[in-house]
């Protein structure tokens, strides 16, 4: 049995009662995994020293939460749920309401509420206006808004937040499921993404013992690869301080590179690049775009990463695979002149990007809380400290 540390004896109940299920059903729950609530937060923790990266939960996929088998409505900021579907196995039926009600007690919804830009500056023009667009995902998220501040609009917006796709469903509209228990583990970029039939758990979503922070008990998953900080912060409603490891998403912007074309970037948070690398660039499949060339001088993409540490070099060979296409009998001298001039268009777009955001939260006292003001800019400093670092040491 886990090890329960909460300020709740309710909340502690449901927890214990989840996980008496996930073990009946053949899935595992180490006896050195920490289920901690602290007032409205859950973590992951365990007794396991750092070093070992053990198991510490492994759910069948089959108890993945679809979240399309339930009647879902927001009433005063409390999800009200009932059963759609009959035939949803009881355990994983049990599960999901196990799950509504942590979350009711928790005070989930009224977290969202209070952390979400989308909620946070939803009367702050200046600054929506930057937000909307700078992520795919969160133009849905204000458009969802935009239709109107319907209390269903919020509970969409945390749900896709909790959600992960189940390629195991029974059925295609089950796909977008909840995760029972592992759904408490907390972001950390430096953490293993979760694992989908680990050796000795087939068939089960898992997580790990990994602790990045030094002198913490708390364990971390990574919610997925290649995340800025504007990424969780749009996406999750925080700001991560706590990586060393940083990346910054380009903005959105055309670069003109004369000679070659231009470049439509999107800052889209796409998956890896999926067609064919030589072995000269295999190592630069994380980092590179999806691309479409809509015409011999044109091409769309979908993001660039302006990288750290020892990638620092990523983004300049990104920009010449991607101005290779363009044109492909380039001489030397013109593709270092290409790259250099791609490269400081990244640089210095993005560096405008967060300053305007700068000084529209500077400007907006009056139309949001100092809490979220106070989280925007944290943002925007990071991210311009970030390409100050990169301009001094892969510009210069």
């Amino acid at each position: 049995m886990a090890i329960l540390e909460c300020d709740s004896g309710p909340v502690a109940d449901l927890l214990r009662e989840a996980v008496d299920i996930v073990t009946a059903q053949g899935g595992y729950v180490s006896d050195q995994l920490i289920l901690r609530q602290q007032e409205g937060d859950l973590s992951l923790a365990s007794t396991l020293p750092p070093v070992r990266h053990d198991t510490l939960i492994a759910v069948p996929y089959e108890l993945l939460i679809p979240v399309a088998a339930f009647e879902l409505r927001n009433i005063d900021d409390h999800i009200d749920y009932a059963l759609k579907d009959q035939a949803l196995p009881g355990a994983t039926q049990r599960l999901g309401e196990l799950t509504f009600e942590l979350y009711n007690l928790l005070g989930k919804l009224a977290q969202t509420r209070s952390a979400s830009p989308v909620f946070s500056f939803a009367d702050s023009p200046d600054i929506a206006r930057l937000l909307k667009p700078a992520r795919a995902f969160t133009k849905e998220q204000w458009r969802v808004m935009d239709s109107g501040y319907g209390d269903n609009a919020l509970l969409k917006l945390f749900l896709k937040t909790r959600t992960l796709r189940n390629a195991q469903a029974s059925q295609e509209n089950y796909a977008q499921a909840l995760l029972p228990i592992i759904d408490f583990a907390n972001h950390h970029t430096e953490a293993p993404g979760f694992q989908y039939g680990a050796k000795g758990h087939e068939n089960m979503l898992s997580i790990a013992n990994h602790k990045p922070i030094l002198g913490s008990d708390q364990c971390y998953v990574r919610y997925s690869r290649r995340l800025d900080l504007l990424d969780t912060y749009l996406n999750y409603g925080f700001v991560d301080t706590t990586s060393h490891y940083r990346i910054v998403r380009a903005a959105a912007m055309d670069i003109d590179v004369e000679g070659f074309g231009s470049l439509e970037v999107h800052a889209v948070a796409a998956p890896p690049f999926k067609g064919k690398l030589g072995d000269k660039n295999s190592d630069l499949r994380e980092w590179l775009p999806m691309a479409n060339r809509e015409a011999p001088d044109r091409m769309q993409v979908s993001h660039l990463l302006i990288p750290s540490g020892h990638s620092k070099l990523a983004l300049r060979r990104v920009l010449a695979f991607l101005l290779r296409q363009l044109k492909r009998d380039a001489s030397v001298e013109q593709m270092k002149t290409g790259i250099e001039s791609a490269q400081r268009q990244v640089v210095d777009n993005t560096r405008a990007y967060y300053k305007r955001l700068t000084e529209a939260a500077d400007n907006a006292e009056d139309a949001a809380t100092t809490e979220a003001l106070d989280d925007l800019r944290t943002l925007c400093k990071l991210q311009l400290a970030h390409l100050d670092w990169y301009e001094k040491t892969a510009l210069a």
